[in-house]
């Protein structure tokens, strides 16, 4: 690391936190704040000695050298610290190829000089807990060790993720393969997402282990990679380190009877002619908190150019397999310093979807119709599969046209393609375990629909009615008594100011509901004047959208629809949880006004519940 020759100015409050800090004599500074190239790149950088009391559990030097490197847009930015000794390196909240530290939540720091401070005193604080053994503590959840790779050649990088499935159950099975077994993985790489799914798990003799359900979407096409999966007891090779090179993860399979070059070779020489890569996903059981006993497999992937894409790269079809693989062990990209490929992946089963909020079991488990998929129902269909509804089927013989982009969730690049196949495919990336079709019919459907169309409208056991329709809503209403199906219908009126909700009992049929509900309104029972209900607009106020065939509209904003759409989600929500089997009307109000000190201010734009009765 040079000094910059150009001497640039340091930023002055960067140069007053230095000045700070040295006043305060936290640390014994060895190399002053300045401008140096490091690795090409002008960085703010000092050095400086942090004091630990020594001996201590973690084998820390008594004065551990650091670096410090400052952003430009200190104190907007947070302080790195890296130290440069190798006995520090390792350690739980630490990136395992530089080193550098995971310090505390930035937040709550000052954005002023003093910040510079604080993060230093933090540092030293990580430094006394790694002395100490004391950075992670039984009950704390859980932390993956480091696999990023930011320092590996950008030729070997491959942008993309292994998306696998394990829980407490499939742990049960992998227990007896956890030491001196590895087998064969079938991956599909989806043509919707930047991602490999790995869907079978086959042992050593090529018997199943384990079979993983994916959206048929997303797996939809996609070609078919095989790859090795190798188990350990622990992924760990020096602290809390994963192996960083093919020498280290060789010698860590060595100490559980595994050739870890035997694996890479069949992994490597494997026909995935279309991809040109090869895989092994190295597994290892982890526990959701520490001190605990494992629960899971976690697989992480290690990703490289096969034997194909070698061949063509040397010589063409003529290169022999052999000669190419003793090559690459002995001077290419497996030579045993070569750094390890790994790449990222994720475990999607159900909980971890739904980890930062789901709705009820009782609505992600049925299967869900939604008739119409316009301004309303599309963002309904959105918040369901996001939310964790895992099968969802949508109806909608309309095409996307230009006027529907202000309001709707799909995009212009489709314009003219049926809304609820473009919403099906949209939706299938959001959620990969839920099945989401999309069918280009009307309801009731006619002769004309598919038998995937009636297949799928006949297995829904809940039926979500968005399209507007009368003649639809009446006979999907008589429908749903007939088959004993939950309906629920939900419409807005003109610029979305009221919303209307009516969910059918096990005896009360959805329509029968909505004419009690109108019964309400029009007697005065509710909090909603008929005039304001039944309010029909002028001609003046419709909107007509360009010259030809008249179709007018309603005037709303994309933004009331969406708070319309989430009041109405959140009270199904809540109906279910609680009284799934009774029926409810419920009538909602946007645009309350808002009141300070006697003054009526701008409208609130949140949904009011007004009116509801329930229903036996």
């Amino acid at each position: 690391m040079e000094m910059d020759s150009e001497n640039k100015t340091i930023p002055s409050i960067i140069q007053q936190a230095y000045e700070h800090l040295v006043l305060c004599r936290l640390v014994d500074i060895t190399k002053p704040l300045n401008w140096y190239k490091d690795n090409n790149v002008d960085r703010l950088l000092f050095e400086c000695i942090v004091k630990v009391p020594s001996p201590n559990k973690g084998n820390i030097p008594q004065e551990v050298l650091m670096s410090v490197s400052i952003p430009e847009t200190f104190p907007y930015s947070g302080v790195q610290f890296y130290p440069l000794s190798a006995d520090v390196k390792g350690f739980p909240h630490q990136d395992a190829e530089s080193g550098k530290l995971c310090l505390p939540d930035e937040r709550i720091l000052p954005l002023d000089y003093t910040r510079l401070v604080y993060e230093v005193n933090w540092a030293k604080e990580w430094l006394r807990d790694a002395a100490d053994d004391n950075l992670v503590k039984n009950g704390d959840p859980y932390e993956l060790p480091d696999f990023s790779r930011k320092q590996i050649p950008s030729y070997q990088r491959i942008n993309a993720q292994i998306v696998f499935q394990e829980n407490a159950d499939s742990f049960k099975t992998w227990k007896n393969y956890i030491q001196k077994k590895f087998g064969i993985v079938r991956l599909i790489k989806s043509n919707i997402i930047r991602a490999y799914f790995a869907t079978q798990f086959f042992d050593d003799q090529n018997y199943i282990i384990r079979e993983n359900a994916f959206s048929s979407k997303i797996l939809h096409n996609g070609e078919q990679i095989t790859g090795y999966w190798i188990i350990l007891p622990k992924i760990y090779y020096y602290r809390n380190r994963p192996p960083q090179t093919y020498k280290e993860m060789e010698e860590l399979t060595q100490q559980h009877g595994i050739d870890f070059y035997h694996v890479l070779k069949l992994a490597w020489q494997y026909n995935n002619r279309s991809s040109g890569y090869g895989f092994i996903l190295i597994g290892f059981p982890i526990p959701s908190t520490y001190g605990m006993e494992p629960i899971e497999i976690h697989w992480q992937p290690i990703i490289f150019k096969n034997l194909n894409t070698e061949q063509e790269n040397k010589s063409g079809k003529q290169a022999r397999p052999n000669k190419i693989w003793n090559l690459l062990c002995s001077k290419g990209s497996f030579e045993s310093s070569q750094q390890l490929p790994w790449i990222s992946s994720i475990n999607v089963t159900t909980d971890r979807i739904t980890a930062r909020g789901s709705f009820c079991d009782k609505i992600i488990n049925k299967s869900i119709a939604v008739i119409g998929c316009g301004a309303l129902g599309g963002i309904i269909s959105e918040f369901l599969v996001r939310g964790g509804a895992l099968s969802v089927s949508l109806f909608d013989h309309d095409s996307l046209i230009m006027g529907n982009l202000s309001r709707h969730v799909l995009s212009g690049e489709s314009i003219g393609d049926n809304k609820a196949m473009l919403l099906a495919s949209r939706l299938s990336a959001s959620n990969y375990l839920a099945e989401v079709n999309g069918f280009p019919d009307k309801i009731p459907l006619d002769s004309t629909a598919s038998s995937e169309a009636e297949s799928a409208f006949k297995q829904s056991n809940l039926i979500i009615d968005c399209s507007t329709s009368v003649p639809a809503f009446e006979w999907l209403s008589s429908y749903g008594q007939e088959k004993n199906k939950k309906v629920i219908s939900v419409f807005f009126n003109f610029y979305a100011k009221i919303l209307s909700l009516f969910i059918s009992s096990n005896t009360a049929s959805c329509y029968e509901i909505y004419k009690d509900a109108l019964g309400c309104i029009s007697n005065g029972i509710t909090n909603l004047t008929p005039e304001e209900y039944f309010n029909e607009p002028s001609k003046e106020e419709q909107i007509i959208e360009g010259a030809g065939c008249w179709h007018p509209t309603f005037p709303a904003l994309n933004a009331h629809i969406l708070i319309l759409a989430g009041s109405a989600l959140d009270v199904i929500n809540e109906h279910f949880k609680r009284m799934e089997e009774m029926g409810l009307a419920v009538i909602i109000r946007r645009d309350a006004v808002s009141v300070v000190d006697g003054m009526e201010l701008y409208p609130s734009s949140f949904g009011d519940l007004i009116w509801s009765k329930i229903y036996p």
